[in-house]
């Protein structure tokens, strides 16, 4: 698996990046290889491989990074600009920035946060998810074309182990 001397290129590649992180993936005739980069944390490297995944992926999407966050992070800012405003109508004390700063940040954190990330998890014939891939939400057709790869390529590989087994 170890193909670093024999330049061995990769059937297929596929890159997502968020703000905090970046992952490529890299499609081999026999595997999956996962880089990340974390913006905090560093990397990590995964391989997997193709023989220990079904052709079924389960496809899905999901919104945004910590939509929740931004939403409780929006309604504190409005609310206590809100509170000041009920009690008192700002007489006697001025609206703080941070208040401003947090309810801007939030209603920006929110928006973004509405788009949709797809996602494919492949999983082991036993049923347990063994591998996510994801895409950004303007990269939905190349990550289409991705995942199809990868079903075939996995399917190959099946029919290829059934054919051996028939034969022996």
């Amino acid at each position: 698996m170890n193909d670093h001397g024999r330049n061995v290129q990769p059937l297929a590649v596929f890159s997502v990046k968020s703000l905090l992180w970046r992952q490529t993936y890299q499609l081999f005739s026999d595997r999956i290889m996962v880089d990340a980069q974390y913006l905090f944390s560093g990397y990590s490297s995964g391989t997997y491989l193709l023989k220990d995944l079904t052709i079924f992926p389960s496809r899905g999407s999901s919104r945004g990074e910590n939509l929740y966050m931004s939403v409780l992070l929006m309604f504190v800012g409005v609310g206590v600009i809100a509170w000041m405003y009920y009690v008192d109508g700002f007489e006697t004390h001025k609206v703080p920035t941070i208040m401003v700063v947090m309810a801007i940040t939030g209603a920006i954190w929110f928006l973004s946060s509405l788009r949709l990330w797809h996602f494919a998890h492949f999983s082991s014939p036993a049923g347990v998810n063994v591998l996510c891939l994801w895409s950004t939400p303007g990269n939905r057709e190349a990550f289409d074309v991705f995942v199809r790869t990868c079903v075939d390529r996995i399917e190959a590989l099946q029919e290829n182990r059934n054919e051996d087994e028939i034969k022996a």
